[in-house]
């Protein structure tokens, strides 16, 4: 009788500690899940706001164009592995989450605030304004390689006021554009040049037509629309095709649209297109035509010409500027090498010793002034 005793008590004691181990565990699972909602077990508790933490450097670009910018793996054999995935051009967004804890049972939350900056002061910060119950949100547009800080605040009905910050960091990726109805669209700043200044982002934009004129699949909606003007804030298009007459306004009358007719590569190089190229620059060169959308029909050939005449005028190296023109890759997995390599080496016969003054030279021949050249610099470079 003793020695069944003694069994169950060394028995039945471990049991029952862990029955009442795995009751506590489950409890408190439940109690953390309930995200938002009143507390009334909790009397001493104080409300507060958890906010997620990001870790390493956000990549604002799709895993397939960070595999094509190691290198390692061509863009055209990339497309055709891709194409089917619809998501070769992917921009990625940065997405946080966050709850409420402990609120007592007679207060709601009234109001909730997210501000977004490039500083910690919040200076001059983007203001979003939460619906009640949202627990998350998603950050779009950001600039790539820059840190961002991020702050919320709650206010709640007895009048208590809840804040939460944290910060996190964007990768040094080339800046994708998403935008419904346009392809083949980027930022081409953020690129160092070579005597250590950056091509502002946010200023110069290229992509396709965006009116279907040539090829219907390139035609931007509502929507696009909507991204190019109010988030992105553009003022001119610049649209280097031929004058036509199926060539739409499409971006509404406060953007100022107008066609060029430059041609691509060694052509442009011809004293009869000079022109063209004239005017074209000297309107790079009006402050009030930033931020600006460049293209021609599939944003490759003479919008390429025209982004690496750009780069390089401000001091970007030959080399990722050429880097920057074979980006186009993706979009359909050609791009002609021979045409721009050539291109490259008659832009050498100027005679200048670095790419920027060959480029230099070019424009001059063609009617630029040196006013405007050194203006487009102001306008476009940061230290």
């Amino acid at each position: 009788m003793d020695r069944r005793k003694s069994l169950w008590i060394k028995l039945g004691i471990p049991v029952m500690v862990g029955v009442i181990f795995l009751t506590l565990l489950i409890v408190g699972k439940v109690i953390d899940s309930d995200q938002f909602e009143q507390q009334d077990n909790l009397p001493d508790a104080k409300p507060y706001i958890e906010l997620s933490q990001l870790e390493g450097e956000q990549a604002l670009v799709g895993d397939i164009v960070l595999e094509w910018l190691k290198g390692e793996t061509d863009g055209e054999t990339l497309y055709n592995r891709y194409t089917g995935a619809g998501r070769v051009y992917a921009a990625e967004s940065v997405a946080i989450k966050y709850a409420i804890y402990d609120i007592p049972t007679d207060v709601e939350v009234e109001r909730q605030v997210l501000e977004l900056s490039d500083n910690s002061t919040f200076e001059d910060a983007q203001i979003f304004e939460l619906t009640g119950g949202k627990r998350g949100f998603i950050f779009e547009y950001l600039y790539t390689n820059k840190r961002y800080y991020y702050r919320l605040t709650a206010y709640l009905s007895d009048g208590t006021v809840l804040t939460a910050s944290s910060q996190f960091k964007t990768a040094d990726t080339p800046r994708i554009i998403s935008a419904d109805g346009v392809w083949n669209m980027r930022d081409i700043g953020g690129v160092k040049t070579v005597d250590g200044k950056t091509f502002k982002q946010g200023m110069v934009y290229r992509g396709v037509e965006l009116d279907g004129a040539i090829y219907e699949k390139y035609c931007i909606t509502e929507a696009g629309v909507r991204v190019l003007t109010e988030k992105l804030g553009i003022k001119a298009q610049f649209d280097l095709r031929a004058p036509n007459d199926r060539i739409r306004d499409m971006l509404g009358p406060d953007v100022k649209h107008t066609v060029y007719g430059v041609y691509a590569y060694s052509d442009s190089l011809v004293k009869y297109y000079y022109e063209s190229y004239r005017v074209l620059f000297s309107d790079f060169a009006k402050k009030e035509n930033y931020p600006a959308y460049v293209h021609c029909t599939y944003g490759k050939d003479r919008t390429g010409t025209v982004v690496f005449l750009l780069q390089t005028l401000v001091g970007v190296s030959e080399e990722d500027a050429f880097k920057e023109w074979e980006m186009s890759v993706l979009l359909d997995g050609k791009v002609d090498y021979p045409l721009m390599e050539d291109y490259i080496e008659a832009l050498k016969t100027f005679g200048g010793e670095t790419m920027q003054e060959n480029v230099e030279l070019f424009l001059l021949d063609c009617g630029v002034t040196q006013e405007e050249i050194d203006t487009i610099r102001e306008i476009l470079l940061e230290d």
